[in-house]
């Protein structure tokens, strides 16, 4: 893709208080590589996932914000300095038992959606392998976490949605339902999805265009790989109309499930290999090929909007690859976007053909930092 693109988001200093097994760590980070080698069990993960919070606000791990509170203390912090052009900025995230304190420059960010997306970054995660079998939901979480942090109105609209439905699915429970309010919620809830749906299509439309020449850098056989977006309305081209006409038509049934039965939360991606489910025929090897041209695709995707490289997280990505795999990942890797890799395999760090920052991780402290140059 070409583009005359020179911005990229760049973390200078990353420092940890608390956070799962670290007791306090400040690190300064190579603005382009970045390689944290340990055994496993020793906190590159850990490292991982604090970067993701910053950007997202949860983790990819899917546990709840307590659980990254370090034993026996009572909060943990998670801060960054982010290079910038003018002025560099600051951005942290106090972790308490009652919530979370944000802040932005040392001042108070009281709403979740002004801190999301001030730092963006692309994860690639062994937990991402079940991405193909896993619940829909699942997979609407990772487009919905991505488009937030591009979008505000798409995270406006995704609060309001996730309200309406609520509310609207209590208010199916109960015996006596008041109809007027009824109607009221379901028009919210239908016009809070026109945005949602539109950006959706508009992402895997792009998605599609990209996914398979970025796969095809690094695998020596075409998969010809697909996203169909499998909403509620397809073929609508006046969603908002829509919607509530056809909520109007399934109001018995969401009286008798006492639940609503069409909409966004019922939504799928699913992701296919010469027109076939990838998690039917696709081996873990390929399945593990296509999460990451998949995870650089979105790569190209943030940067076609928002004209700013995001910072690119790959957890124990070597494993299960080839020599092969592993070399034309590394060269397929995007130079502008500030890279941090954490691995087991040292061994891989003699394919890396770049200068990069080299970190020994021991037990939730960095005992040794080094860079290399090519």
């Amino acid at each position: 893709m070409e583009m005359n693109i020179s911005l990229a988001m760049k973390i200078k200093t990353i420092e940890l208080n608390s956070f799962r097994n670290y007791d306090h760590i400040q690190c300064e980070l190579d603005p382009q590589l970045n390689v944290f080698i340990g055994a496993n069990g020793q906190g590159k993960t850990n490292l991982l996932e604090s970067l993701a919070f910053l950007s997202s606000l949860r983790s990819f791990r899917q546990v709840s914000d307590s659980d990254l509170i370090q034993f026996d203390k009572d909060y943990a912090r998670v801060s960054c300095i982010l290079e910038d052009d003018i002025i560099d900025k600051k951005l942290s995230v106090m972790i308490h038992p009652s919530g979370k304190t944000l802040r932005y420059q040392n001042q108070l960010i009281r709403k979740t959606s002004e801190f999301i997306g001030l730092i963006n970054t692309v994860i690639f995660s062994p937990i991402d392998m079940s991405f193909f079998e896993d619940a829909p939901r699942v997979r609407r979480k990772v487009f919905d976490l991505e488009a937030g942090k591009l979008s505000r109105l798409y995270l406006s609209q995704m609060l309001i949605f996730n309200k309406s439905l609520k509310q609207r699915n209590a208010l199916l429970k109960e015996k006596n339902i008041d109809r007027t309010l009824l109607d009221i919620l379901t028009k919210q809830l239908a016009k809070s999805q026109v945005e949602i749906i539109l950006y959706r299509r508009q992402m895997v439309e792009f998605i599609n265009s990209k996914i398979n020449e970025i796969y095809e850098r690094f695998s020596k056989v075409p998969l010809h790989i697909s996203i169909t977006y499998e909403e509620t309305l397809p073929d609508s081209t006046n969603l908002e109309n829509d919607l509530i006409h056809l909520y109007q038509k399934s109001i018995d049934k969401d009286i008798f499930h006492k639940t609503t039965q069409k909409g966004l939360q019922r939504d799928d991606f699913v992701f296919k290999a010469n027109d076939i489910e990838i998690s039917k025929i696709a081996s873990q090897g390929q399945k593990r090929l296509v999460l990451l041209a998949f995870k650089l695709t979105l790569v190209e995707y943030i940067v076609s909007l928002s004209k700013s490289y995001p910072i690119l997280l790959l957890d124990d990505v070597f494993s299960e690859l080839d020599e092969y795999h592993q070399k034309t990942l590394l060269k397929t890797l995007p130079k502008e976007s500030q890279t941090i890799i954490t691995t087991t395999q040292s061994k891989v760090l003699k394919e890396i053909k770049q200068p990069m920052t080299v970190f020994t991780i021991t037990d939730g402290q960095i005992t040794s930092r080094r860079t290399t140059h090519e």
